[in-house]
């Protein structure tokens, strides 16, 4: 994924924003006022209005619901209606959801703002609009059109036309061959002062049969989400105009799939029939902190290469219930292992927990020179290094772990549900992305379920080893 990040404000952004937004007589002041305090708005319109050399923008912006994504679209829309030679496209799956009246639709949206239109004079300064076929024109010559595409077949009604911007709304639910075709009809003249961009909204679609991502979302997640092109997330969580909490909970009745698309925006989701444990009932074993006499261990997986994930994970044994709880976790996909390590015991040690042992997964090739290193690394903060080499598949490993899960012998520790994760796009509280991990678990995963693999070890420790081993035990209880 490509983030959004802009850099130094120029003067030569500042005109485009006055040119675009705040002097576009199309766009009512109410609208122009809440995109300036909307900060993916307004960063987005940035961006889409800087030039780009030899090429096109292409970006996605959506994952939740409620992100204002069509009203933003709206603002798009017009964003150059006012200057001659403008020509757009606007796209959706079906006609009806095209057009449909109200705040429903880009369609729907412009027609509000233009029935309160009037210049700093008093007088009307409306666009014209008309429905069959849909499209909308300005006094200045700007041309918007929009066309529905469900079938496959329609994309060749765009191959002898030419426009400088494309927007798809809900782009998940179109095609794919629609999407990868539109690129061949950006066209314009080599002083035009308009960037060319392909700008598509939405949610990860899911096949409702398989329920696995469509063809489309398939090719947002490879290209955009975790490609090369932007992704800038526009949800319920971003959106600072609406009351998340009231929002959040309109969509906890959804089911599970469409949870995961209007919820959650998981580009990742893998829906797992018959798997291991009940996502839903994970909340019941949010808890806080054991009160009995405990021992509590620190479990670390090691970053492999790449977008791998360190993670470390605080793990404790209720001596009198033999419970054990999931304490605190930490990960991070950089380079400062130690400092997460150090904030994850200042954390611990916050909250009265003491680990006295470190469980360290064995890695293959120069482990010599690691465990050397994360000794003297631990053993100056007064833990012990164990350290454990992988058996079997993290999918296997993980098993034990899941099954006492779902009997009610591992809790977790209620922190986890306050604590962010804010290494990724959305930022995320560390009990969503267990449960996101848990989801994934299957025998075979294409992502690697890090957190869950750190736990599984601490457990596996503490189950197989500390408790079966008389030394280990008084050690425990001493």
């Amino acid at each position: 994924m490509a983030n959004l990040e802009l850099g130094p404000i120029t003067d030569y952004d500042k005109d485009m924003l006055k040119l675009t937004l705040i002097n576009n007589p199309y766009i009512p002041e109410k609208i122009k006022t809440g995109v300036l305090g909307y900060p993916q708005q307004l960063k987005s319109l940035i961006y889409l209005n800087r030039p780009i050399i030899d090429d096109y923008h292409r970006i996605l912006i959506g994952g939740e619901a409620y992100g204002g994504k069509t009203l933003f679209g709206g603002v798009i829309s017009l964003r150059f209606i006012h200057l001659k030679g403008f020509k757009g496209l606007n796209t959706r799956k079906n006609y009806d959801d095209l057009t449909e009246e109200s705040v429903d639709s880009i369609w729907g949206y412009i027609k509000l703002w233009n029935e309160e239109l009037s210049d700093e004079y008093g007088n009307e300064r409306k666009l014209k609009i008309k429905l069959n076929p849909p499209r909308i024109k300005s006094r200045e010559g700007g041309l918007l059109s929009f066309r529905a595409f469900d079938n496959v077949i329609k994309k060749e009604k765009t191959r002898s036309k030419s426009y400088q911007q494309i927007q798809n709304d809900e782009g998940p639910e179109l095609d794919k061959p629609i999407l990868t075709f539109q690129g061949r009809t950006l066209r314009q003249a080599e002083d035009s002062r308009f960037p060319k961009a392909i700008i598509n909204y939405g949610n990860p679609q899911f096949d409702p049969k398989t329920f696995v991502l469509n063809d489309s979302s398939q090719r947002f997640l490879n290209e955009y989400v975790e490609g090369k092109y932007v992704y800038v997330p526009m949800g319920w969580r971003t959106n600072p105009y609406i009351n998340q909490k009231e929002y959040e909970a309109s969509l906890e009745d959804l089911d599970e799939i469409d949870k995961q698309s209007q919820k959650e925006g998981n580009w990742h989701y893998v829906y797992t029939k018959g798997s291991l444990i009940d996502i839903n009932l994970l909340k019941d074993y949010l808890s806080p902190t054991l009160k009995n006499n405990s021992f509590s261990i620190l479990s670390i997986d090691l970053a492999g290469r790449g977008k791998d994930k360190f993670v470390v994970s605080t793990l404790t044994l209720d001596l009198k219930t033999n419970q054990i709880m999931i304490d605190n976790i930490s990960q991070t996909v950089g380079t400062s292992t130690e400092f997460l390590i150090e904030n994850h015991v200042l954390e611990d040690k916050n909250r009265g927990i003491y680990p006295s042992m470190c469980i360290l997964e064995m890695e293959p090739g120069s482990w010599i020179d690691t465990e050397k290193y994360w000794t003297e690394f631990f053993t100056s903060m007064g833990i012990a290094v164990e350290p454990k080499r992988p058996i079997g598949s993290k999918f296997n490993r993980a098993r034990p772990l899941i099954r006492e899960m779902s009997q009610g012998h591992i809790l977790i520790n209620d922190l986890l549900d306050k604590k962010i994760y804010n290494e990724s796009t959305y930022e995320k509280p560390y009990f969503e992305l267990l449960k996101e991990e848990i989801r994934r678990l299957s025998p075979l995963m294409k992502i690697s379920p890090n957190i869950i693999d750190s736990i599984s070890q601490g457990r596996n420790f503490l189950r197989n080893e500390l408790q079966t081993g008389s030394n280990g035990m008084e050690t425990a209880r001493a």
